[in-house]
């Protein structure tokens, strides 16, 4: 699994760099014949018009010339000779006698000469040379006109800014004056920013300079582009990520829910998931540890019922045969340790019961429930206890009149072990209350006796333990009364806890909730 993520990774930054690329070369091939097309379009306006005012004697030698100037190859063609034909618009273009671009490795420009021919211009590159040439046919033209010097009607010639400005006003140094002086074309890049140039084309005046510019230059990375490339990268990668991380998850959560439902109690939960990853050999170990798991409590089940089903007979034999020596007998002594044998049988006897009332409890997940009234059912409990604590203050005054959905039979098993047990641990006084509220009915148990340590409030309900030496020395028990009780209250979708009491010794304390919720907190 961790290697498809970290390939998965590899291949989502290496696609990220294709698709990038990708980006960046359809934004080039798009943007750039869009920057050749304004850049160069009036240039070769500019010399289609000039071309049309020559003789046709002149013509060959002006392209000659022209073609020098900005750095072209041209050739003179039939327009059906074009390599790549022409599309309508092309034609349309050159019957109005405007110039047409022509698709090619170079940059193409197809000036029209005639009905069915057209001078071909070709360039390798854009270069500072045709912003030179450029500028020298403006100035060529503004040279040829014999009224006043006005540039309105060569703006339409220039996509950029075009003025006249006198040597003296240009922020220039010496070097670039003095090629000026020398009538000589000067490109500066320093007079705006560093994205853009500015060209210098002296008139012949001699103090008067045409400004041509600022010219933007192609950027082959805009900052918009980069914007674009990274969001695309990022997207991406995240994209796959978290594909590849929400697998891994799925796969995890198969786990986490499989053994939860194990945890509940259904031992027969596995792990299904298929593949030799890792996940997948965690999910086949959890396996084989379950069926171990399954198995030894399966087992350690059967051996338990098994055996406290067969202490019983041999108890009831040991109670019967005991009872008959009794009646045989005369001698006080033989009585009196004939009733301490009864004691311990019967103390047997309620391990036994215990034992095997904690084993049923913990193969139950549901219960057959009914409204219970709860001052009913904590008076039938303590009426019978208050027989075998004569010597203890019960008090059940702040039990309210409200009813629990709940199984009666494990109900009063629950509140019978509570009771007894803080009865046992009580010096002079026990309450019991019952509270019904917004979320669900609270059950509290208290007494006055020694309580219970903190360190062993989280242990108390554990199968067997017992606490401290001062809670348990004359108190008997087995450690089952309170492990009942909290598969009781789970089984009711409860929650329990132990603290402190205000009487000075522990308080239980029971949450029941509403008919069909349940307790927000875990179960004890």
């Amino acid at each position: 699994m961790f290697a498809r993520i970290y390939s998965g990774i590899f291949i989502s930054v290496l696609l990220a760099g294709l698709l990038t690329y990708a980006l960046y070369a359809w934004s080039y091939s798009s943007r750039r014949p869009n920057y050749e097309m304004r850049t160069l379009a009036g240039t070769y306006q500019l010399i289609t018009d000039s071309l049309a005012r020559q003789p046709d004697t002149r013509r060959e030698r002006y392209m000659e010339i022209v073609a020098r100037l900005i750095g072209a190859t041209q050739t003179r063609t039939h327009l059906d000779d074009l390599s790549t034909g022409l599309r309508p618009a092309q034609r349309r273009n050159l019957q109005q006698g405007k110039p047409a671009k022509i698709e090619g490795e170079n940059i193409q420009w197809c000036l029209p000469e005639g009905d069915d021919h057209c001078y071909l211009l070709s360039l390798p590159a854009l270069t500072e040379q045709q912003y030179r040439g450029h500028a020298l046919l403006l100035v060529s033209e503004l040279s040829r006109r014999d009224d006043t010097v006005s540039l309105d009607d060569l703006r339409q010639y220039s996509e950029s800014p075009i003025r006249i400005d006198n040597i003296a006003a240009l922020n220039l140094d010496q070097q670039q004056l003095s090629r000026l002086q020398r009538n000589s074309v000067v490109v500066s890049y320093d007079s705006i920013d560093n994205d853009s140039f500015v060209v210098y084309a002296p008139l012949n005046t001699r103090n008067q300079v045409v400004v041509f510019g600022p010219i933007a230059q192609f950027q082959s990375l805009p900052v918009q582009l980069v914007i674009a490339m990274l969001a695309l990268t990022m997207a991406l990668i995240v994209a796959v990520s978290y594909w590849l991380v929400s697998q891994l998850e799925n796969r995890l959560a198969v786990i986490d829910s499989t053994v939860e439902r194990f945890g509940e109690g259904d031992l027969a939960s596995r792990v299904a998931l298929a593949g030799n990853d890792q996940i997948a050999s965690l999910g086949h170990h959890f396996n084989a540890m379950a069926t171990r798991i399954e198995n030894l409590l399966t087992g350690e089940r059967n051996l338990i019922q098994a055996v406290s089903h067969d202490f019983r007979t041999p108890l009831s034999r040991m109670r019967f045969r005991l009872e008959m020596m009794t009646e045989q007998t005369t001698c006080d002594t033989s009585k009196q340790r004939a009733s301490g044998l009864k004691s311990d049988i019967d103390e047997m006897q309620a391990l036994v019961e215990e034992v095997l009332q904690h084993h049923t409890l913990g193969g139950l997940q549901t219960l057959d429930r009914e409204w219970l009234d709860m001052p009913t059912e904590v008076g039938r409990v303590t009426n019978a206890l208050t027989e075998l604590y004569p010597a203890l203050t019960i008090d059940k005054s702040n039990t309210a009149a409200c009813r629990l959905w709940g199984n009666q039979r494990y109900i009063n098993r629950l509140l019978q072990n509570l009771v007894d047990n803080a009865c046992k641990h009580a010096r002079t006084s026990v309450a019991i209350s019952a509270i019904d509220h917004r979320d669900g009915i609270t059950v509290m148990v208290e007494d006055d006796g020694p309580g219970i340590g903190r360190d062993d409030r989280d242990k108390i309900f554990n199968t067997f333990f017992r606490a401290d030496t001062s809670r348990n020395s004359q108190t008997g028990g087995y450690g089952l009364g309170l492990a009942i009780v909290r598969r009781i209250v789970k089984l009711h979708d409860a929650y329990i806890e132990v603290a402190g009491s205000k009487l000075g010794g522990a308080l239980f304390t029971v949450e029941f909730p509403h008919t069909g919720a349940t307790m927000a907190k875990p179960h004890a």
